[in-house]
């Protein structure tokens, strides 16, 4: 029996269950076990004297907040915000794809394309000329950032 923690989606356990020939187990927590070894680390890492900036129970249990929807208006995403207000005049922006969202200011200075950048890096390898390449082709698709790893795969399968 494999123990798997942080999925919730069913496909993914069904297909981990084929491929591994496993029966798969899942808690009811999967989506949280993130946080939970984010505080395995944070009290690995604790020192003695540290002085915490977290609230204290009594102010999480008595803590207000308003939440309302914006457009942004930065630039022409017009990302969906959620600006989250608490007390003390604190606020959480969150939704934005751009750091307009956040009220700040447009570069004035020209700032280089870095997705064409990206692009031209990633994809722009030579192809090995047809005698010294085997025969047969691999297609490695553009999404779900597997192209993030295309310098590998070119690499690997030469």
């Amino acid at each position: 029996m494999v123990h798997v923690d942080t999925f919730y989606n069913d496909a993914v356990l069904r297909s981990f269950e084929q491929i591994t020939g496993c029966e798969c187990v899942r808690p009811d927590i999967a989506g949280i076990m993130g946080a939970f070894g984010a505080a395995l680390i944070a009290r690995e890492r604790y020192r003695e004297g540290t002085i915490s900036s977290m609230l204290s129970p009594t102010e999480v249990a008595t803590l207000t907040f308003d939440s309302t929807l914006t457009r942004c208006q930065g630039c022409t995403n017009h990302c969906l915000l959620t600006i989250n207000r608490f007390y003390g005049g604190h606020n959480y922006i969150a939704g934005n794809c751009c750091e307009y969202g956040l009220g700040k200011e447009r570069h004035t200075n020209k700032v280089p394309n870095l997705f064409a950048y990206k692009n031209k890096r990633l994809f722009d390898y030579p192809p090995l000329d047809p005698k010294e390449a085997p025969p047969g082709t691999v297609g490695i698709p553009r999404t779900l950032n597997l192209y993030e790893n295309y310098p590998f795969w070119a690499i690997f399968s030469t």
